[in-house]
């Protein structure tokens, strides 16, 4: 509606920024190469009762169906009433940017009076795209990655693919860690793989922790683009007085 009320010079001016500096600016720029994101549960245990040995253990996993739209999944698996496991996710890719955070936690208490003989909890929620860039490209990379401690770690990966060479990366795995990611990152053209992981692999049966992570990978306007939309910005404005 206000566009409609401004004479056809501005018009004009809107309709060149919008085309020139908008998000489909850098469509042609990051390209979607892969789509690896998924949870996956997994849960095993051995004991014996009654002089026999018993064995329990089942398996969960999904994956979105489209890389372009919101994915949330969250599954709960519960063993022997004693011990569950808990990952969640929500993540999507807009054409200029990657956002994602996720979760994994767990918890396994055994019965005093029952004999262990193995156990096993594995799982994940792992967000990882693959894309490439056609040009030099200034990339920022904002993370919050958080761990309860082991067996849960959390961690972030920015590598090249291929004869792309190219390394960045960030882990918590402390009791109680928080680690905090806010990088300006300049690629050159190839293709390249990023990763945000939140895991846990505990053989123990007496355990509780989680691990979490948020965070994006986005494209930087070059200065010169902030700038055209400064000027454009300010000639709107000045034709409006």
């Amino acid at each position: 509606m206000y566009i409609l009320r401004m004479n056809a010079l501005k018009l004009v001016v809107v309709v060149v920024c919008a085309g020139s500096f908008g998000p489909s600016a850098f469509a042609g720029v990051m390209q979607l190469d892969s789509d690896d994101r998924g949870i996956t549960l997994k849960m095993g245990v051995s004991w014996i009762a009654n002089d026999r040995i018993r064995h329990e253990d089942d398996l969960l996993s999904s994956a979105p169906r489209d890389a372009y739209e919101n994915w949330n999944s969250q599954r709960i698996l519960l063993l022997a009433k004693a011990a569950s496991l808990n990952a969640t996710q929500d993540s999507y890719f807009s054409g200029t940017e990657f956002t994602a955070s996720g979760f994994m936690g767990g918890v396994a208490i055994g019965k005093p009076d029952v004999e262990y003989l193995s156990f096993e909890a594995i799982g994940f929620s792992r967000a990882v795209f693959g894309f490439s860039l056609s040009e030099e490209t200034s990339m920022a990379v904002d993370a919050l990655l958080s761990s309860g401690g082991p067996p849960c770690v959390s961690s972030l990966r920015l590598r090249g693919v291929g004869d792309t060479q190219f390394g960045f990366q960030a882990m918590a795995s402390g009791q109680f860690e928080l680690v905090v990611v806010n990088e300006e990152l300049v690629l050159g053209a190839g293709s390249y793989l990023f990763e945000m992981v939140a895991s846990l692999d505990q053989d123990q049966i007496n355990f509780g922790s989680n691990s979490s992570f948020s965070g994006s990978l986005r494209v930087v306007p070059a200065p010169s683009t902030l700038g055209l939309l400064g000027v454009s910005g300010l000639i709107a404005s000045r034709r409006r007085r």
